[in-house]
């Protein structure tokens, strides 16, 4: 979380502590846990039912390095993958026939998805070249102008591999900014892109973070 505000110090993340096996003290909120395996997170505020709490799960081992906690945390703040823009096919193609059949979600177009901002292969959130491979070939094959923003030379491609896990591009944090719009040390919205006119176009309570129940994670413990 600190990375994040480091990046963008209008965002202000509150540590509200949790009151149960799955719950914070206070909801909305974000309930951070490593109580189960595997890296995930829901993909912004739930817009059905503002009381509950989402959750981000850290697994242990695999998923405490300090950009996986990023790519996870923003992906509860409502950033999708990379790859989901419904612009993806001028950049990057998709080989369907290699990517494992349960995971053809991770590579579904997200019709709502924010374009507005240059699509950017290095991004945090973009998965690499063979993730969920089902035959160790390339699932996502970046196009020349996936590397325009960054090279027109292709001897320089291989210097942009996607799939980093290490830090925000500055394209990520202007995404964060324009999806909650912050001129103050609070997030202001749901941080879902595709809903406008939540809480009557109000502000909404800010997203609030609080530590898991059984291994408990704050992300002042993770290093990079």
């Amino acid at each position: 979380m600190g990375k994040v505000r480091q990046e963008l110090p209008g965002i202000e993340f509150i540590n509200v502590g949790y009151k149960g096996p799955d719950a914070c003290n206070t909801h909305p909120a974000i309930y951070i846990q490593s109580s189960n395996t595997g890296c995930w997170a829901d993909i912004g505020m739930s817009i059905e039912d503002f009381t509950g709490n989402q959750k981000l799960n850290l697994g242990v081992p695999g998923c405490t390095d300090c950009g996986t906690a990023i790519h996870e945390l923003l992906h509860s703040m409502g950033m999708a993958h990379e790859q989901s823009r419904p612009d993806r096919d001028t950049f990057v193609e998709i080989k369907w026939d290699n990517i494992m059949s349960s995971m053809y979600s991770q590579f579904a177009k997200d019709p709502h998805a924010d374009t507005s901002v240059d699509y950017d292969i290095m991004s945090i959130m973009h998965d690499g070249r063979f993730h969920w491979s089902n035959n160790g070939k390339e699932t996502i094959v970046v196009k020349e102008a996936g590397y325009r923003l960054y090279t027109d030379d292709p001897g320089q491609h291989h210097r942009y591999a996607i799939g980093q896990h290490i830090m925000m591009t500055q394209n990520d944090v202007r995404q964060l900014a324009k999806m909650y719009n912050c001129t103050s040390n609070t997030i202001c919205g749901t941080g879902r892109t595709d809903v406008r006119n939540v809480n009557n176009g109000a502000p909404s309570a800010s997203i609030k973070a609080c530590s898991a129940q059984a291994r408990p994670i704050s992300f002042t413990d993770i290093k990079a």
